[in-house]
């Protein structure tokens, strides 16, 4: 890990200490078990990130209702497929996520990537991991980390928000 890295990490650890909360490789995150703030690792198309997960796995089908002429009984089926959008949030240390969303800015397919989630425990040890097929980011936005301590300056970090939207999703762990 270069200097910068290691800079990055250590005002991490600041500011979780100073906010009580661990901090799992590179990403701070809330308390033990807390599913909205699950680290996690974000690899594939160039992407190699640790980030905080708040959620947005899964798949809904639509209900379709088809009435059975011969039982007169209305039958449910699975109707339209759909996926939600994903969250993540870290602190910017470099300029990956920006320039994936700015790759979607200047239009084309080339944005969209299959990539992986690993959701990680205390030991930063995946749990449990998700391939995401044609994500890409559909919202980036980028706010001000809060003060280390009172009284002292604020972190000259960023934090950055992705929201991913994917066309398909394989639990692979």
């Amino acid at each position: 890990m270069g200097k910068h890295g290691r800079v990055a990490l250590a005002i991490l650890g600041v500011i979780a200490l100073a906010a009580e909360a661990p901090v799992v490789g590179g990403a701070v995150v809330g308390q033990k078990g807390d599913a909205a703030t699950s680290v996690a690792r974000l690899t594939g198309g160039g992407i190699d990130v640790t980030v905080r997960y708040t959620g947005g796995i899964g798949s809904t089908n639509a209900v379709t209702l088809v009435n059975n002429t011969k039982t007169g009984i209305n039958q449910k089926n699975p109707g339209k497929l759909d996926f939600p959008t994903l969250g993540i949030t870290r602190a910017r240390t470099d300029l990956t996520l920006l320039q994936w969303r700015q790759a979607v800015l200047k239009g084309g397919n080339v944005f969209k990537h299959t990539v992986t989630l690993d959701l990680l425990d205390d030991q930063a040890q995946p749990v449990a991991s998700f391939s995401l097929q044609n994500a890409w980011p559909a919202s980036y936005q980028v706010s001000a980390l809060p003060a280390v301590q009172p009284g002292q300056k604020a972190a000259a970090l960023e934090a950055e928000t992705l929201i991913l939207a994917y066309e398909n999703l394989t639990r692979t762990r």
